[in-house]
């Protein structure tokens, strides 16, 4: 006899991110230029694979969120808060 699993109800999906990106879908991913985009290939910064006979670059999504997490993170301070109507010179 086989037993029954309940599963949550769920009233949404979420967005699919595919696994496997080709170079265009890849440089957008990480918000890059192709030009950008085959720099930091060619340097080896951003990791490649290929398919066995075949000729055609592929990029891991796990490879492309590693790259983004090595990059610097900005911090503004709180002193730096956007400047206020009076101080951009907005007319009342």
């Amino acid at each position: 006899m086989s037993k029954l699993i309940l599963m949550p109800v769920i009233d949404k999906l979420g967005p699919l991110t595919p696994a496997v990106m080709y170079e265009a879908v890849a440089a957008k991913y990480v918000k890059l230029g192709i030009h950008d985009f085959r720099k930091l290939v060619d340097a080896g910064v951003i990791p490649f694979r290929t398919h066995p006979g075949r000729t055609r670059r592929i990029y891991l999504t796990a490879d492309l969120d590693e790259y983004l997490s090595r990059l610097p993170r900005g911090r503004i301070p709180t002193s730096e808060d956007s400047p206020s109507s009076e101080e951009r010179g907005a007319l009342r």
